[in-house]
């Protein structure tokens, strides 16, 4: 799967997304981001990368419950976080400025991942 591909068509297919990363474990495997778009230190990026895998596993553990993970967000003043679980190793983080139509950009995410398996 050509990951960049996906983060490239993400990024433009809003115009309120600023970044999008692709993600294994905690591992960086693709990014596109918006010129200008604020982008926190290295090590503020690896403790984010952390909270996201972080999240995404723990609620995880519900599946059996609630069935899957569809996506987690993070909800700051300023911006909003969309992690999108890809597969069993691999999701997407999505920055996006606010306010933000959230559902509209999950459809585009789910839309592109799907493309991009196919």
């Amino acid at each position: 799967m050509d990951f960049q591909y996906i983060c490239h068509q993400l990024l433009k297919s809003h115009n309120k997304v600023f970044i999008v990363t692709v993600l294994r474990g905690v591992k960086l495997v693709a990014q596109a981001k918006k010129k200008g778009a604020p982008m926190p230190n290295n090590d503020e990026l690896n403790k984010m990368y952390l909270q996201g895998w972080t999240m995404l596993t723990q609620v995880s553990s519900n599946e059996p419950l609630y069935g899957k993970v569809e996506s987690v967000t993070i909800s700051h003043e300023k911006m909003r976080a969309l992690l999108v679980p890809i597969d069993q190793k691999h999701y997407m983080g999505i920055g996006c400025a606010k306010p933000c139509n959230a559902d509209t950009i999950m459809k585009n995410a789910e839309r592109i991942i799907a493309e991009a398996k196919a």
